[in-house]
C-alpha cells in the first residue's frame, strides 16, 4: 500500500534514490567517484533538486497519482545516465512536463464529481492531445538541431539540406548531441511519461485498497469545493504588453551600451581546449596564457569533458591569427611552469577563419527562424477551427520576447554568444510554445463547449485561469532543477554549464508569463482591432 499525504515525499525520495543507484553503476561516475571528484555532469543533483520539486508541489496535488508516475520518471532519469547535463536537463524536463500532464487532467475529472474510473479514462484522453501537440513542438526543434548542427551525411542533415545548403558542411556535436537527446527524451516520454503512469495508475486503482479518491487528489466527500477567484488576465492585457515592449527595449539599450560578445567559432580566431587537475585562480590564468600567445583579447571558459569526466578550460582567441602547435606547446610550459599543482595538457586546437565562423553564425541564425516558422505552421493547422493562423503569429511574438529574455540574460552575463546560446534559444523556443499549447487546447475545447455563449474575451479568460495552476507548476520544478544546475556549476567552477542553465532559466521564467499574459491579450487585441474595423 502506498502511503498519502505528507509520506509520498518520503516514497518520492526513496524513489529518487533507487535512480541514484542505478546511475552509481556507469563507468564514469566509478572513475570518478574513485578519483574523489564530484560524479559525472551533476546528474544526481539535477534528480535531488527534481525531488525537492515534486515533493513541494506535486504531493499537494496528486497525491497517489504522484508516486506512481514518479516510478517511470527516476527511471526516465536513469536511462539517460552518462550524458552532459545540458542534454539530461533537455530530456527529463520534457518527460517532467508531460507526467504532470496526464495526472493534472484525471484529477480535473474527479474533482468535478466523476467515477475514479471515468475520471482515468476521461483524463487520459483529454491530457493526451496537449500532450502530443506539445512533443510534435519538441521534435521540430530538436530535428532542426540535428539537421543544422549534424554530420552532413546524416539523414536529418541531407532532409534539409535545402534550408542550410547555402552555408556548406559544418558540424557543432554539442549541439546535434543536445537536439539528439531532446528527440530520445520525447521517445521516453511516450514510454515512461505516457503509457508506462497510465497502466501504473490504473493498475493501482484496480486495488480495492486504493480505490478510495482521496488518495488521487479528490476532495473529502460532503465538501463543499470552493471556488476560485479568477483573474481577469485578459482585462490587463494592455499592461502586460506594455511590460512587455518595455522589457524588450531596455535589452536592446543594455546590448548597445554593453556591448554583445560573440565567440570565436562565430568571429573567427583560435580555439584552444587544455585538460586540468584542481582549481586555479582564472585572473591569474587568464595573465600568462595572454603573454604566451601575445594577444590581450583571450576568453577563458572552464567545463568538463563528457567522454573522460576531466576539467577543462577552453581559450578563445579571436582574430585572424592561426596559433600553431608551436605556440601552443609554449604556452604549455608557461602554464605548467606557474601552476605545476594543475597539470595542464592539450586537448584539442581548432583555428576558425572569421569567413567561416560568420558562416555558421548566419546557419544558426536561420535555423532559429525556421524553427519559428514550422512552429507557427504547426500551430495555425492544429488550432485552425478557433483561428489558429492569428494564434500562432501571437504564440510567435511571445517566443520572441522569451529569446530576447535568454539574449538579454548573456548580455548582462557578459558571456560570449556561442553553441550554448543557440541551444538555449532553441531550448526555449520547444518549451515555451509547450506552454502556450496548453492554453490554447484548454481554448479550443471551451470554445467546442460553450459554443458562441461566450464572447471571445471571456473565453479566453476562462481558458487562461483554467491553465494557470498547471502551467506554473510545470514550469517551477523545471526552474528548480535549473537552479540547482546553477548552484552546482558555480560551487564547482563549470562555466559552460552555468552559462547555459542560468539564461536557460530565465527564459522559462518568461515563457510561463508570455504564454498566460502576452501571447493570449495579444491575440484578443488583435481580434478586438478586427472586429473595430469590420463594424
Amino acid at each position: 500500500l502506498l502511503p498519502s499525504g505528507n509520506d509520498n515525499a518520503a516514497v518520492l525520495r526513496a524513489l529518487m534514490k533507487l535512480a541514484h543507484q542505478v546511475l552509481d553503476h556507469h563507468p564514469i561516475n566509478q572513475q570518478r567517484r574513485a578519483e574523489g571528484k564530484l560524479p559525472a555532469n551533476g546528474v544526481w543533483f539535477w534528480a535531488e533538486g527534481s525531488a525537492v520539486a515534486l515533493e513541494s508541489f506535486w504531493d499537494k496535488y496528486h497525491k497517489t497519482g504522484t508516486v506512481i508516475s514518479a516510478v517511470p520518471l527516476c527511471f526516465g532519469i536513469a536511462r539517460l545516465s552518462g550524458l552532459d547535463i545540458r542534454e539530461v536537463e533537455g530530456a527529463t524536463g520534457e518527460l517532467d512536463t508531460n507526467y504532470e500532464g496526464k495526472v493534472a487532467a484525471a484529477l480535473e475529472e474527479l474533482r468535478s464529481g466523476k467515477s475514479l474510473d471515468g475520471a482515468l479514462k476521461s483524463g487520459f484522453a483529454r491530457g493526451l492531445t496537449p500532450i502530443i501537440d506539445g512533443n510534435v513542438t519538441i521534435v521540430i526543434v530538436a530535428v532542426v538541431l540535428m539537421g543544422a548542427f549534424g554530420p552532413s551525411d546524416g539523414f536529418f542533415a541531407k532532409a534539409l539540406h535545402f534550408v542550410f545548403f547555402a552555408f556548406g558542411p559544418s558540424t557543432a556535436g554539442t549541439i546535434y548531441a543536445f537536439g539528439y537527446t531532446l528527440l530520445t527524451g520525447v521517445l521516453l516520454n511516450f514510454v515512461f511519461g505516457i503509457f508506462a503512469t497510465r497502466t501504473m495508475i490504473r493498475g493501482a486503482a484496480s486495488i480495492k485498497a486504493l480505490r478510495n479518491p482521496r488518495l488521487y487528489g479528490a476532495d473529502a466527500p460532503g465538501k463543499t469545493p470552493t471556488e476560485k477567484k479568477q483573474v481577469n488576465f485578459v482585462g490587463l492585457r494592455k499592461r502586460f504588453l506594455t511590460i512587455s515592449a518595455c522589457l524588450m527595449a531596455a535589452i536592446v539599450l543594455c546590448a548597445v551600451v554593453l556591448g554583445v560578445h560573440l565567440d570565436t567559432e562565430f568571429t573567427g580566431g583560435a580555439m584552444i581546449t587544455l585538460s586540468y587537475e584542481n582549481s586555479f585562480e582564472m585572473s591569474a590564468v587568464q595573465k600568462t596564457a595572454s603573454e604566451a600567445l601575445g594577444s590581450n583579447g583571450l576568453t577563458l571558459q572552464t567545463g568538463e569533458n563528457v567522454a573522460t569526466g576531466e576539467q577543462t578550460l577552453k581559450i578563445s582567441m579571436p582574430g585572424t591569427e592561426t596559433v600553431t602547435t608551436d605556440e601552443v606547446q609554449t604556452l604549455l610550459d608557461s602554464l605548467n611552469e606557474s601552476y605545476p599543482d594543475n597539470s595542464f595538457a592539450q586537448l584539442s586546437l581548432s583555428n576558425v577563419s572569421a569567413a567561416m565562423g560568420m558562416k555558421f553564425l548566419q546557419k544558426s541564425l536561420v535555423a532559429v527562424v525556421f524553427a519559428l516558422v514550422l512552429i507557427l505552421a504547426y500551430i495555425a493547422y492544429r488550432f485552425k477551427r478557433i483561428g489558429g493562423l492569428t494564434g500562432g503569429m501571437m504564440a510567435v511574438l511571445a517566443l520572441l520576447n522569451d529569446l530576447m529574455v535568454v539574449f538579454g540574460t548573456f548580455v548582462l552575463l557578459r558571456a560570449p554568444l556561442d553553441g550554448n546560446f543557440i541551444a538555449a534559444m532553441l531550448t526555449i523556443l520547444g518549451y515555451s510554445i509547450n506552454d502556450t499549447v496548453v492554453v490554447y487546447d484548454r481554448i479550443r475545447e471551451n470554445r467546442s463547449l460553450l459554443g458562441k455563449k461566450a464572447s471571445f474575451e471571456e473565453l479566453v479568460n476562462h481558458s487562461v485561469n483554467q491553465s494557470a495552476r498547471r502551467t506554473i507548476i510545470t514550469t517551477v520544478t523545471t526552474v528548480m532543477a535549473l537552479g540547482v544546475m546553477c548552484v552546482v556549476s558555480k560551487l564547482y567552477g563549470l562555466d559552460s554549464i552555468f552559462t547555459f542553465a542560468f539564461p536557460l532559466m530565465m527564459g522559462m521564467l518568461s515563457g510561463v508569463y508570455t504564454s498566460l499574459c502576452v501571447s493570449t491579450s495579444a491575440w484578443v487585441a488583435w481580434s478586438e482591432r478586427k472586429g473595430a474595423k469590420k463594424n
